[in-house]
């Protein structure tokens, strides 16, 4: 099973696994890669900027047969500024696309994401967070081509959630994400189609 990891630019650019703290340094650790000094150079020439995404195969971790990460860099929602909720959700949802294309790359099949831009990168969303991660994936799933689509729905996506409380409430963010929106009273246009929107392999799960 693959993993996600909510990674600093700064860490990534010139730092090393072993100065990373949170929840990268929880996954830096558990994959055997807290005591590396740089991050691949392949990971590093890749995520350049925000919103860009790399996988890679860790080898020789203890783990068996090593252990693939996706790492990720979102853009940091500063305390101070002044962000809605849509413009958050948009700009986690491009770095989610990002996350999908590399995990279809990769040819192990499952997937555990954590949420990217959440704990000390969501300033001043952080109350918002689990509404707007739920958006961002919605979203970055919409963003990709229709074969995609159809081969990520063949994988198992899970998100883990950091704290044992939150997984109620990611769960119902969920559910009420997928709802279906009813329909205007008066609508403006009549109906043209009634083909049904393509659904997401989202399930939310708490972390072990």
């Amino acid at each position: 099973t693959i993993t996600t990891d909510p990674a600093g630019l700064t860490f990534i650019e010139s730092k090393a696994p072993a100065e990373a703290r949170g929840a990268a340094g929880a996954i830096y650790q558990f994959i055997g890669i807290a005591d590396h000094t740089a991050f691949p150079h392949a990971v590093r020439s890749s995520i350049t900027k925000p919103g860009l995404a790399k996988f890679h195969q860790y080898t020789n971790t203890g783990i068996e047969g090593g252990q693939g990460v996706i790492h990720a860099v979102a853009a940091e929602f500063s305390p101070h500024a002044q962000m809605s909720s849509n413009d958050a959700s948009d700009s986690l949802g491009a770095t989610c696309c990002n996350v999908s294309k590399e995990l279809l790359t990769a040819q192990t099949g499952n997937i555990r994401i954590v949420p990217i831009s959440s704990g000390i990168f969501a300033g001043n969303t952080m109350n918002d967070m689990r509404d707007i991660t739920i958006a961002a994936l919605i979203l970055a799933f919409s963003k990709l081509s229709e074969g995609q689509q159809e081969a990520l729905l063949q994988r198992q996506i899970e998100l883990c959630i950091y704290e044992e409380d939150q997984h109620l409430k990611h769960v119902n963010a969920k559910d009420a994400a997928q709802r279906p929106t009813p329909p205007p009273t008066q609508p403006l246009l009549p109906t043209m189609t009634n083909k049904q929107e393509p659904q997401t392999a989202l399930t939310a799960q708490s972390q072990q």
